[in-house]
């Protein structure tokens, strides 16, 4: 019993992450995008969620985040915090602003569980790339010219841990750049 019933579990988690995860990434006009997901760990189920979002005014939004833990409990939580990134990207992209409402919506309704976040808004018009980042692994700047540069760090900690003012870094893009973002 014990086994059909973790059987079950295990199941509906990964379908729960499966339909919530894209599918593919968008096609968008002077980019490549791409991304891999490998679960690792007993269950194959964890927190980790991301998305690029193509916006109206040819800038583009991605992010890369994590909700602690395994499991069908994970995976739910990863699910909100997905869509909750989404509509405040709909409301105003700015990184400053997503990562502030972020804060908010975690302090003030809470969870127990703890989420880090990275969210990169790429802008091609002025070759530039905004990142904020809330206790998650920084990403990393390959240089056209091979060379590799690490964006910020984690700033302060997971979101909706504490009131705080979160920096933002903003990085000059130039062709051939790869943005790597992972967890």
């Amino acid at each position: 019993d014990n086994s059909e019933l973790y059987s079950e579990t295990l199941a509906a988690a990964v379908r729960l992450q499966h339909a919530v995860l894209p599918d593919r990434m968008p096609v968008v006009d002077g980019w490549e995008i791409a991304a891999h997901y490998s679960p690792s760990g007993r269950t194959e189920v964890g927190g980790d969620f991301y998305d690029a979002i193509p916006l109206d005014d040819g800038r583009l939004a991605f992010f890369v985040g994590d909700v602690m833990g395994r499991g069908v409990t994970a995976a739910a939580a990863m699910a909100q915090m997905r869509s909750a990134v989404r509509a405040y990207v709909a409301l105003d992209p700015t990184p400053d602003v997503v990562i502030r409402r972020l804060d908010r919506m975690l302090l003030q309704y809470g969870g127990d569980q703890l989420v880090t976040l990275v969210y990169l808004l790429a802008d091609p018009g002025r070759d530039e790339l905004v990142v904020a980042n809330a206790g998650h692994p920084p990403p990393v700047l390959l240089r056209a010219s091979g060379e590799a540069e690490q964006l910020p760090t984690a700033t302060g900690t997971p979101l909706g841990v504490l009131r705080q003012d979160r920096l933002t870094r903003t990085v000059r893009l130039r062709p051939g750049d790869t943005v790597l973002a992972f967890t």
